[in-house]
């Protein structure tokens, strides 16, 4: 019998990199949520000025991000009136990046 700890039940290893993309596209979401709510949109019309469908709108605003790309959720924001900026900073010597986003009001 093997220990526990190296069973493997298919479960992928961890991997930083998607893991930034799924925070990127959560907080991009939250700020979609906060942007028809302050606007009070229905996801009808925001989905009609996203230029997208409603039920693909509702599957976002859920935490259903999969098939929906950060640069989609970038689209959606400035269709609906939010100003975009995407800062990088210098490499760390030996170390890897970190991918966040903040929402200013």
């Amino acid at each position: 019998m093997t220990d526990s700890q190296d069973i493997n039940f298919g479960k992928p290893p961890f991997n930083p990199v998607v893991a930034s993309g799924r925070v990127l596209r959560s907080t991009l979401a939250a700020a979609l949520a906060d942007t028809l709510s302050s606007r009070k949109l229905s996801q009808s019309d925001a989905a009609r000025i996203c230029a997208t469908d409603q039920p693909t709108l509702s599957k976002v605003l859920k935490g259903r991000h999969v098939g929906v790309t950060a640069d989609k959720l970038f689209y959606w924001l400035a269709a609906l009136g939010c100003d975009i900026e995407v800062h990088v900073n210098k490499a760390h010597a030996l170390k890897s990046g970190e991918v966040r986003a903040v929402i200013h009001d």
